[in-house]
């Protein structure tokens, strides 16, 4: 990445640098060295004084505009199906998959007495 960023400081000029974002992948797990789980994106503006910016989220309002994030984390440290009083301020969560199609995690994982692994693939983490 410091070689993409010194290329597009000769383009765009170090100063017209607006912001490095990082973002969480999904299936980064590999069985080689250190998996990468997140990408970069990196900003930059042809002049940086005269740059627009938009907020890409807006506040929901509703429970209906939440689509499968139908769980809230209740802040008493317990996940709950969210209720039509609930504050738009609650974190909202929502079943996941997991496993990965990649490797490395085909292991038994114990829970409450019961052995679990992977039906098909494997964990996405390890």
């Amino acid at each position: 990445m410091h070689l993409v960023r010194n290329v597009l400081d000769e383009v765009f000029g170090s100063g017209n640098f607006c912001a490095d974002t990082a973002f969480l992948k999904t299936s980064g797990a590999t069985s080689e060295l250190l998996a990468g789980v997140f990408d970069h994106v990196l900003w930059y503006a042809r002049d940086r004084d005269r740059v627009k910016f938009r907020r890409l989220f807006s506040l929901k309002v509703s429970a209906d505009d939440y689509g499968q994030y139908t769980w809230v984390d209740d802040g008493r440290g317990s996940i709950r199906p969210t209720r039509s009083e609930d504050s738009p301020s609650l974190r909202r969560a929502r079943h996941d998959n997991l496993r990965s199609q990649r490797p490395p995690g085909d292991y038994p994982v114990e829970l409450e007495g019961r052995m679990y692994r992977p039906a098909t693939g494997y964990w996405k983490t390890n």
